[in-house]
């Protein structure tokens, strides 16, 4: 094996692009992450192999190699194997788990949390209203009330592969890049189950008639419809005036998607509740599943119902990859997220 002089090296950049060309991710997410420049040449220039970054790797830190396997030993430990590489590699993951069609996305507020400690928000709410000013000008007073402590925590939840050595020196990218993309897809569907969990609500603690947000003996139907969407927009707040929990998404089991649809063919735009599906809510894996249980949600971005809490801002599963010598590739993913249901107000569930 020759190795290439430092003159002869590709730019940083352009050896990114290539390996993100390499393992399949677009041509706008390759621009977007390293410049028409790079991404320019990457289609111009030849493609390159992932031994072939890991001999420029390990050759910019000052070891020269001669074959695949001393690439491969010369490159070990976890997040050292190649910038390029795990650039690439994360690229890959960004794309592959935002391809999947999650429900969270639609029906949970995002938040950031420092730590995995146990985060408690309290929702504050204003006793009194907006009354009438009198000629003095002096304006109502009013307070602060709680409606009690809403707890989140964060977990890390991952699983961990390996690629044979020889999958490596044979540049076998397909079979990396379906490693990552799949890594990526569990990390998704790690989510998606955790949300559905905690709406189901099967210990029946969030959900009761008491809260005035559990329906009982109702298929999904334009009247039974009414009534839920009427039963969310009779919560209150502590002056015991509306909360304005407008409806605004029906979620339902897939074997109920259509029927769903159905109930609004041919209404205005504007009358329509946004319809959302996930087999997570007829998956006899979820404890409290049914195919015949339906929820009419509000906004989350103006009530929610659910929380989601990620570690800090990153919203998706990290990768990482090692060379382990003769043991090959290892390749580990992990997520920090907790979801919570925290506003019971925010939702309405119907059991048929």
């Amino acid at each position: 094996m020759t190795t290439k002089t430092r003159a002869q090296r590709r730019p940083k950049k352009l050896l990114q692009a290539q390996l993100s060309r390499a393992l399949g991710v677009s041509g706008d997410s390759i621009t977007k992450r390293f410049g028409s420049e790079a991404a320019s040449r990457s289609y111009r220039e030849e493609s390159v192999s992932i031994v072939a970054a890991l001999e420029e790797y390990v050759a910019n830190k000052g070891k020269d190699v001669s074959n695949p396997t001393e690439a491969i030993q010369a490159a070990g430990g976890y997040s050292t194997v190649s910038d390029a590489f795990l650039e690439a590699a994360d690229l890959l993951v960004r794309e592959a788990y935002g391809r999947v069609s999650q429900v969270v996305r639609t029906i949970a507020a995002p938040v950031g949390l420092q730590n995995f400690r146990e985060y408690v928000s309290h929702y504050l709410e204003q006793e009194g209203t907006f009354a009438r000013v009198g000629p003095t000008g002096e304006l109502s007073s009013s307070s602060m009330s709680g409606t009690g402590g809403m707890t989140n925590q964060i977990d890390t939840r991952g699983q961990a592969l390996r690629v044979p050595r020889q999958t490596v020196i044979n540049d076998d990218v397909g079979v990396i890049a379906k490693i990552l993309t799949d890594l990526a897809k569990r990390g998704a569907f790690a989510v998606e189950q955790a949300l559905i969990e905690a709406i189901v609500d099967p210990d029946g603690t969030f959900f009761t008639s008491d809260r005035g947000n559990l329906l009982t003996g109702k298929s999904l139907q334009a009247s039974n419809l009414a009534l839920a969407q009427a039963a969310l927009w009779a919560q209150s707040d502590a002056n015991g005036l509306p909360i304005y929990a407008r409806p605004a998404i029906l979620l339902v089991p897939p074997s109920l998607y259509w029927t769903a649809v159905e109930l609004f063919r041919g209404m205005p735009p504007e009358d329509r509740l946004k319809v959302v599906t996930s087999p997570y809510l007829e998956s006899a894996k979820v404890e409290g599943s049914s195919s015949t249980t339906w929820y009419v949600i509000a906004d989350p971005s103006v009530l929610p119902a659910l929380q989601v809490a990620y570690l800090g801002t990153k919203r998706r599963p990290t990768v990482e990859t090692a060379m382990l010598g003769i043991d090959g590739l290892r390749m580990r993913g992990y997520f920090d997220f907790g979801v919570r249901a925290i506003e019971y107000r925010a939702g309405v569930k119907v059991t048929a």
